[in-house]
């Protein structure tokens, strides 16, 4: 399939979906071998937990672009006419909750047989974790479930996306054409969420607002990785105009970036560091390298990096990287297991591989009973389609 006009060929997302999962079990298997150090080792093994930024921007790209192309005034797609709400919810449930709620259930039928530890546990962590309202007080995610707070971050995102397109198109450009200005109400979401995360590290607003900690981890948090998903998906046209120069600037942003992350600049080994200037530190960086990495795979340049991503192996990968990232933290504990590993000790690569290389097929296998008709035919055959689906 030939891409529209004014864009390229953005298959490559697909690959890239599959490496940032694979470095999410890579940061997780550090973890879990102790490897989270405050020494270079440890920052660059915990800061590979930039691949849910990634994940973030690639869901608000793929998802926004409809909302992009009413607002460029693309050939059909007349501005002022909304995609189907209804259709949308749909699809994003239908592509979502199979597979994580069978993930879910296999992880608590486990752990009946399993000890599992303080957080998640009876009936009301399994209806908080079926419900993906874990995130909402502290206390409440599973061990095998942990990283799907991300997943409700998501979600999170999902419900509010049908408001941010339309307080944009109808609010902000007031249904005509002007992309600069969605541009400019779409930025603004990211000092929006520099200042989230700034009110969130203060004491007196828990003192005001009877909310715990976990605020840091609400979708307010990370509206500024979303945003630049959005942003991009707005720039596409002009993306797909880039010259040769262009990719390769990209990656040694992201590259640099990445470097500077992995000092005391972006605080300690954790997703949201105590220190409130290290808090924003890190959300800008990831920022920059979510979309160093991401734009060149929109840009027209076939160079090393987009053949890599657009491989039969890693699009392969890509396809199946919803399935994996739900079911490896699972597959890691009982690797951990048979192997004889405690808790933060044991071989890192090791780890990693064993994890990898057990999960893949279940994560095949979940995929192929869970995921929708058109999702799995694109997994059969990545390069059939030009436009990916989120996840």
């Amino acid at each position: 399939m030939t891409a529209a006009p004014g864009r390229v060929s953005t298959a490559g997302l697909t690959g890239v979906r599959g490496l940032a999962a694979l470095a999410v079990i890579y940061t997780h298997a550090a973890f879990w071998t102790g490897r989270y150090a405050e020494d270079t080792t440890g920052y660059i093994y915990s800061r590979l937990e930039v691949a849910v930024p990634v994940f973030f921007a690639l869901s608000a790209f793929l998802l926004f672009r409809p909302w992009a192309a009413m607002l460029r005034g693309d050939r059909d797609t007349p501005v002022g006419r909304a995609p189907a709400l209804g259709r949308y919810l749909y699809r994003r449930a239908r592509r979502i909750l199979p597979a994580y709620w069978l993930t879910v259930v296999v992880v608590y039928l486990v752990y009946l047989v399993r000890e599992a530890g303080p957080f998640g546990r009876g009936w009301e962590g399994f209806v908080r974790n079926m419900t993906l309202t874990q995130l909402y007080g502290y206390g409440h995610q599973h061990d095998s479930l942990t990283q799907n707070w991300s997943l409700a971050i998501e979600v999170a995102f999902y419900l509010a996306l049908p408001v941010i397109g339309a307080l944009t198109v109808f609010g902000v450009c007031r249904s005509r054409r002007r992309p600069g200005m969605a541009a400019a109400a779409i930025a603004a979401l990211i000092p929006l969420s520099m200042g989230w995360i700034w009110l969130t590290h203060q004491d007196f607003f828990y003192d005001a607002v009877p909310v715990d900690i976990t605020a840091q981890l609400w979708l307010p948090s990370f509206l500024g990785w979303f945003a630049a998903g959005m942003l991009l998906a707005l720039a596409e046209p002009l993306l797909a105009r880039a010259g040769r120069i262009w990719p390769p600037l990209c990656l040694a942003l992201a590259a640099g970036a990445f470097a500077l992350a992995c000092t005391p600049l972006a605080g300690e080994p954790t997703i949201m560091p105590r220190d409130t200037s290290a808090a924003i530190a890190k959300s800008l960086l990831y920022l920059v390298i979510t979309v160093g990495v991401l734009a060149p795979l929109v840009m027209p340049t076939r160079g090393w990096y987009r053949r890599i991503m657009e491989s039969r192996p890693v699009m392969w990968l890509g396809s199946v990287s919803y399935e994996l990232f739900l079911i490896h933290l699972l597959v890691m504990a009982l690797v951990m297991d048979l192997v004889g590993y405690r808790p933060f000790t044991g071989s890192t690569l090791g780890l990693f591989e064993l994890t990898v290389l057990a999960s893949l097929p279940i994560a095949w296998l979940m995929h192929l009973l869970t995921a929708p008709r058109a999702v799995r035919t694109q997994a059969s055959s990545p390069r059939s389609r030009d436009s990916i689906s989120a996840r």
